[in-house]
């Protein structure tokens, strides 16, 4: 997993547009999950999530990042219209873990 973020992250980015993805986007995943231990006397894992600081580099799938509808005046200059976008790689990181509880 680690060569394709190095990968992704040789990829021009285009940082006017955040809607914009770069190649092999889908290829990447929002987090990991190692389990290192699950039995009745304990369970332990580990996780990582995708925290790359670029909007390009992450699927909007609402894991990482969410576009909604901001409303108002269409913005036709953006490239991305009414739409704009949020990253939230803590809010990221507590649902795969809950999702682990």
């Amino acid at each position: 997993m680690y060569d394709e973020f190095k990968e992704l992250n040789k990829q021009t980015i285009d940082l006017e547009r955040r809607s914009a993805t770069v190649d092999g986007v889908e290829r990447i995943p929002d987090g990991i999950i190692e389990v290192q231990k699950a039995r009745p006397d304990g369970f332990e894992y580990k996780f990582s999530i995708n925290d790359n600081p670029y909007y390009q580099t992450h699927r909007n799938n609402g894991q990482v990042k969410i576009g909604f509808n901001a409303g108002g005046k269409v913005k036709e200059e953006s490239g991305d219209g009414n739409i704009t976008y949020v990253e939230r790689p803590v809010e990221g990181s507590l649902q795969l873990m809950d999702r682990m509880n």
